[in-house]
């Protein structure tokens, strides 16, 4: 027991709050070192990142090593996370409803933000609309469930454009291109400059609409993800006129990146090793 500790942090508030078991504190420190690299470790670099010796860093991977939280490659003498730390993970996801947690998450911003939060999700061969969530003291009739957002002329629409992959939009938005100008509808992007915004939108993590679809509108749109790094749902604040502002350092900016990338956490979704599937930053990183 000689590692247990009774010592207390004495806060600024006065009250105590108990250390803990510090032997315990240090393995997560070198499973948390595991889960960033995202790949095995020797020992020199693992004991670095964990801020702790090669020689502590070996007796308490010797004990994870029991518990098959860790493993070791018999031929390179490098550690990689074991079964039972995929057990963990698995055990952590099945006791999370996403799409609920989402739910619960975005009604309470549209109380907080007093703006109108859509949560939309791709189905089959395009996004749709799940959720609305109004504000307690304003009413839009900007969306409705069921409703099927334009992937060319919506933000929502345009942030599953960037992040899907390639293969499941490049003929979908052909197809309504063909289908806006067989119906003569006017569109705010050729093939080209909607190229264009979609590249923009990886770069800074959201997209923007102001006055299109419906010119009396403003909206940001983030991304979710889940942990095998697949886009989970589109959240999309708007409303009216210029109430909203779209600037990379507003305030609403980093209050719906922020929550996309809470959300996206919980679910598991680690930007190091999906940084490269999604051609850019899945988050504006605003307001840091």
């Amino acid at each position: 027991m000689g590692e247990y500790t009774e010592a207390l942090d004495i806060k600024a508030n006065g009250r105590a709050k108990p250390k803990g078991i510090n032997s315990v504190l240090n393995g997560f420190r070198l499973l948390q070192a595991l889960v960033d690299s995202g790949g095995a470790m020797g020992l020199t670099e693992l004991s670095q990142q964990a801020g702790l010796s090669p020689a502590q860093a070996h007796a308490y991977l010797i004990s994870l090593k029991h518990v098959d939280v860790v493993e070791q490659d018999e031929t390179t003498g490098r550690y990689q996370l074991g079964q039972f730390a995929l057990v963990l993970g698995l055990a952590r996801l099945r006791s999370i409803e996403p799409l609920e947690q989402i739910f619960r998450r975005a009604s309470h911003l549209a109380f907080e933000t007093n703006y109108m939060i859509i949560v939309s999700v791709f189905a089959t061969s395009s996004p749709v609309v799940v959720r609305v969530f109004n504000p307690p003291r304003h009413y839009l009739v900007a969306s409705r469930v069921g409703h099927v957002p334009s992937m060319v002329e919506t933000c929502t629409g345009r942030v599953f454009a960037a992040y899907l992959p390639q293969r499941e939009t490049e003929g979908l938005l052909a197809a309504e291109f063909n289908a806006l100008r067989e119906q003569g509808f006017p569109t705010s992007y050729t093939p080209s400059s909607l190229n264009q915004e979609i590249n923009a939108i990886r770069l800074r993590g959201y997209g923007i609409a102001t006055g299109t679809p419906n010119k009396y509108l403003t909206s940001l749109s983030a991304p979710v993800f889940n942990s095998f790094g697949q886009l989970e749902c589109v959240l999309t604040l708007t409303a009216a006129g210029k109430k909203i502002s779209v600037a990379p350092e507003s305030v609403d900016v980093k209050t719906l990146c922020d929550m996309a990338r809470s959300l996206s956490e919980e679910l598991g979704y680690q930007h190091q090793q999906f940084s490269s599937q999604h051609r850019g930053k899945p988050f504006a990183d605003v307001g840091e």
